[in-house]
């Protein structure tokens, strides 16, 4: 799939560069699709097609035959590729307009809005070949365990919208991609979409890569640059690990969001922006509050709606299905799977690197033509074995308290770790009465 996407990152600013978005299936044999007239004179028309391509128009010989005049009798085909389902014009009179904006050829996002002449069509797309209830994921995301069908329904919620996102999880979790899922997905798929780096740009640089410069501003400003929150305008700006955001920076960020409008540097005239934000942190942005590295204001101003994505180890059902994907598109064997004792063996893994890493891995085990010892794939994981006999003097009684009280500070201490000290989502992600934790926290000392 190909979105417009500008990258801000180390060494400056890349200038409309389009790159290919990874989509979940590499072998996409037929599109499979459900299609609705909503307006025009064939509204209420209904559909469904699992072929590898679909023709529109007012001739017979079309497999979507219309009776809009303004359509033209071959108007466009809908087609699958490796990336995905498009829709090309074939030299209609009327256009074919996708999302507001004609287009020649253009990759159709889930829920595509399409106008023929007079009609309009509203397209449900498959984007993996699967049928229209696939259940491996949503978009360009893979999962089926209950922890990400969650998460897949926030996203739609949040797809329609035009509402600020904070996106949290670990590192190698893939908030990227739930990032570009929701501008795809989003009446804003036709605009930019903007990756501003905070942890990824020179310090000194940051200021002009945000807001942009005039020529001749600071020493070295040869040419006029625009910055990353204007060069989204009409789409959206996604700030990846905003946490790193230094704090000098922050106040001017908050302006900005506030007030929807930017100062290049050099320049005393403000320009109005359009833009949604989207920003996503590995750390926990309240804890960052409360420890004075990041502004309360700026904090409430992009927690307007927050998405957790799950560490590898708590969605342990989707680690065959992404193990496989990352098999076919590493190999490019669309037939391969992985063997079921190696699934098993990374089911056992506590993934520290969460998906990142399971692609490493499973690149390494392509690389190294699939080795049979199992122990080189993943790094020597045993734990340290705990002291569990108890003391000779101990009654049964005394032994077992023993033992309940060693785990139950280890499970409390994880489960604090994973929820990087927020004690709400932790009782919440184990059923547990909040103040019931708070209280087992302070008895064993972690609060």
């Amino acid at each position: 799939m190909q979105l417009p996407r500008l990258l801000f990152s180390r060494g400056g600013v890349k200038r409309n560069m389009t790159v290919e978005v990874p989509r979940s299936a590499t072998n996409l044999a037929s599109c499979h699709a459900q299609l609705a007239v909503v307006a025009g004179p064939d509204v209420g028309y209904e559909q469904q097609w699992s072929i590898p391509e679909v023709r529109i128009g007012t001739a017979s010989d079309c497999d979507v035959v219309l009776t809009d005049p303004t359509v033209s009798a071959t108007h466009c085909v809908i087609r699958s590729d490796p990336y995905g389902a498009s829709i090309h014009d074939l030299g209609s009179t009327n256009g074919t307009h996708v999302g507001g904006y004609r287009v020649t050829s253009a990759y159709l996002k889930p829920g595509s809005l399409i106008r023929l002449g007079n009609t309009e069509i509203y397209l449900s797309v498959s984007s993996r070949g699967g049928n229209l209830d696939d259940d491996d994921g949503f978009g360009l995301v893979l999962g089926r365990s209950p922890a990400m069908k969650h998460l897949f329904e926030q996203v739609r919620r949040l797809a329609s919208s035009t509402t600020t996102v904070l996106i949290e999880g670990e590192t190698g979790t893939g908030k990227d991609l739930i990032a570009e899922t929701i501008h795809a997905a989003s009446s804003r798929s036709a605009g930019p979409l903007v990756v501003f780096d905070c942890a990824g740009v020179t310090p000194s640089l940051l200021n002009a890569e945000l807001f942009g410069y005039v020529r001749g501003a600071f020493t070295g400003a040869d040419v006029q640059r625009t910055g990353a929150l204007e060069s989204g305008h009409g789409g959206t700006v996604f700030f990846d690990e905003i946490g790193e955001l230094p704090a000098e920076l922050q106040p001017a960020l908050l302006r900005a969001l506030e007030r929807r409008e930017i100062t290049r540097i050099g320049c005393h005239r403000a320009r109005k922006i359009d833009v949604r934000i989207i920003a996503a942190t590995n750390r926990s942005l309240h804890s960052e509050v409360e420890s004075g590295r990041f502004r309360a204001d700026l904090f409430y101003r992009l927690n307007v709606m927050t998405l957790e994505v799950p560490p590898l180890r708590e969605r342990i059902e989707d680690i065959e299905l992404l193990a496989g994907h990352f098999l076919r598109q590493i190999s490019g064997d669309h037939s391969a799977a992985m063997p079921a004792n190696i699934i098993d063996l990374f089911r056992g893994y506590h993934w520290p690197g969460n998906v990142r890493e399971l692609r490493s891995v499973i690149e390494r085990w392509v690389v190294f033509g699939r080795p049979k010892r199992l122990n080189t794939l993943l790094p020597d994981q045993a734990p340290q074995q705990r002291e569990t006999s108890a003391p000779e003097c101990a009654s049964f009684r005394q032994a077992k308290a023993q033992a309940v009280e060693t785990w139950e500070q280890d499970y409390l201490t994880s489960l604090l770790r994973r929820h990087h000290g927020n004690i709400s989502r932790a009782a919440r992600s184990v059923r547990m009465n909040r103040n019931h934790l708070a209280a087992l926290l302070k008895r064993h000392g972690l609060t």
